[in-house]
């Protein structure tokens, strides 16, 4: 194979390699702005729901009948499992907290909705869901601040290139010797009677 068949490979080589680093990196941001807008939808549900209870939500006594805990590189959540009696049924769901089997807590919902039900304030349900919104938001603004920042970078790079370049053409420009910095020519002298123009005696005439 020629040189030139060498050449064509190469460049073959790094356009897949430059397609697959784009292509990573598309799934990569596709992956973090689903995962930032499932974020803010559910930020977005639970207010809602916080907002209904608030509104026109009921509030029972419930019991702690279990906990359990997530263990894990990425989780270590701890849960209780809360049983509340309303007079539509007994009701049981999981809940994020810190309280232990047999502690009576106070359980919020709305009647016809036990989905809704929390054993946390108004204020704790509202500052969670907000909190959950924002940082669905900061997540799916990722990709587009990476991309800024990769801009920006490229273009200071070829910023600092053409300073450097500038840099190197000014020092050669300096370097670089010029006319009027020659050595100067001597001008010829007054000529004396009997002296040539190479200044030696000028030949007589016999």
């Amino acid at each position: 194979m020629g040189s030139g068949g060498q050449v064509g490979l190469r460049r073959f080589g790094a356009r897949v390699n430059i397609g697959a680093k784009l292509a990573l990196m598309a799934a990569l941001f596709a992956l973090l702005a689903g995962f930032g807008y499932w974020c803010v939808l559910d930020g977005r549900h639970r207010l809602h729901d916080a907002a209904v209870i608030a509104a026109r939500g009921r509030t029972v006594p419930g019991t702690i009948v279990a906990t359990r805990r997530d263990r894990g590189p990425q989780s270590n959540t701890r849960w209780v499992r809360v049983r509340y009696t309303t007079p539509a049924g007994t009701y049981e769901y999981w809940q994020a907290g810190g309280e232990h089997v047999g502690d009576v807590v106070r359980v919020h919902y709305v009647p016809g909705r036990p989905a809704t039900a929390t054993i946390r304030s108004d204020a704790y349900s509202r500052a969670g869901d907000i909190g959950e919104i924002v940082i669905g938001a900061g997540i799916m603004l990722v990709p587009l601040v990476l991309i800024v920042a990769a801009a920006a970078d490229r273009d200071n790079r070829n910023a600092v290139r053409r300073f450097a370049a500038a840099l190197r053409r000014s020092a050669w420009l300096a370097a670089r010797p010029t006319s009027s910095s020659a050595a100067p020519r001597r001008a010829p002298g007054p000529r004396h009677p009997g002296q040539g123009a190479d200044g030696g005696a000028a030949a007589r005439s016999t």
